[in-house]
């Protein structure tokens, strides 16, 4: 028995593919080895177990990183970065710790939430800081936890989010 990852417009389920014949497996990019899944307001992401990092959905805030807003309307995953360890997604924005700890940001960036130290969108992703253990998005901000494990808030803190 072999499990595969399917995806249909904003629903996501996790089925065990059992030899039914009107499904091609092939036809989903081999997401059988995804390690992680995560998902924004109108994107998500995959970490397969190769360490890469996969994208689908929206871009309009580039969310995605780098990949084509055409590659993204066609609603299959993309890949999108190698040497990835673990991801995760904000509302508009995309964490990415790669496998040498080090964080990338993408996407959305008004108030902040990327850590960049300013409030230019990225659609491109973009190193932010080393000896990253640990990240995750909200809405408008970020939060990481760094190898010596040192909380850092990122972004909107109109309701204390950022402790």
């Amino acid at each position: 028995m072999k499990s595969f990852l399917f995806l249909f417009g904003f629903l996501v389920t996790m089925l065990t593919y059992t030899g039914c014949k009107d499904v091609d497996p092939d036809d989903f990019r081999d997401l059988s080895v995804v390690t992680l899944i995560d998902a924004g307001a109108k994107h998500t992401i995959f970490v397969k177990s190769n360490n890469t990092l996969w994208v689908t959905g929206s871009n309009t805030e580039g969310q995605l990183g780098g990949v084509s807003p055409t590659a993204a309307a066609m609603h299959m995953p993309v890949k999108a970065m190698d040497s990835v360890r673990t991801a995760a997604t904000g509302h508009y924005h995309t964490l990415v710790i790669k496998t040498d700890n080090t964080l990338w940001t993408t996407g959305l960036n008004n108030k902040g939430q990327l850590g960049t130290g300013d409030l230019t969108n990225r659609s491109v992703p973009v190193k932010v800081m080393d000896s990253v253990l640990q990240a995750a998005g909200g809405s408008d901000f970020s939060l990481i936890i760094k190898q010596d494990n040192s909380l850092w808030g990122v972004g909107n803190n109109e309701y204390g989010q950022l402790g």
